[in-house]
């Protein structure tokens, strides 16, 4: 069986949950790392999500309000330059949800996260279930990417995590997946010493 398809993604991911998981020996590239770990958490943050929480999910309204917000006062996407660290898709002003769900999941996809759209049953009222809505989420492309975390930790990996954001996994069910901690090592840089239904996939997994 196969290992994680991407394993730069595994580090990249790493690096949001804590920047002292950054280790390349290159100062430039230890830089270049912190600055994009930024972005992609302020990103993620200022549309209201949580890396370990897929249940959070934001009515379609209140994401667009989000997503232009985002758009007006991000780096990534009022410096050009920032953008060619993370993308080569072709920038266009973005007009449409649609326009800026294929940018911003062209750039998750480097750290295995993706925004959903989905719909869902608001609460019920008087004891029936109201229309379903539409909403957006932010879950794992591959659900195995923790569990080989955890492996990797388990097999003696020092990995950071200071705001404790990071659940441990209590059980394997990708076990198949794995094989040894060097199959998920990225090809970096040496490092250093030191409830929602009927999703809508706009990427197809890793």
């Amino acid at each position: 069986m196969e290992a994680y398809p991407n394993p730069t993604v595994i580090t990249n991911f790493e690096h949001l949950i804590d920047i002292k998981n950054i280790r390349a020996v290159d100062s430039n590239k230890h830089k270049e790392d912190i600055l994009k770990t930024k972005i992609i958490n302020d990103v993620i943050s200022e549309l209201g999500f949580e890396i370990f929480n897929d249940k959070i999910s934001c009515h379609k309204d209140e994401f667009e309000v989000k997503m232009t917000n985002l758009i007006n006062n991000n780096e990534l996407f009022k410096n050009s330059n920032l953008r060619t660290l993370f993308t080569t898709l072709n920038f266009k002003t973005l007009k449409t949800t649609r326009d800026f769900m294929k940018f911003v999941n062209e750039v998750l996809s480097n750290y295995g996260l993706i925004i959903k759209s989905v719909s869902r049953r608001s609460k019920k009222s008087e004891g029936k279930l109201n229309a379903r809505e539409s909403c957006y989420s932010l879950e794992f492309i591959n659900e195995s990417i923790n569990e080989i975390i955890q492996y990797k930790i388990n097999k003696g990996y020092q990995l950071y995590d200071s705001n404790n954001i990071r659940p441990n996994v209590e059980s394997f069910i990708y076990s198949h997946l794995i094989k040894d901690p060097e199959d998920f090592e990225s090809n970096d840089d040496d490092e250093c010493d030191d409830e929602c239904d009927d999703v809508v996939n706009p990427l197809d997994v890793l």
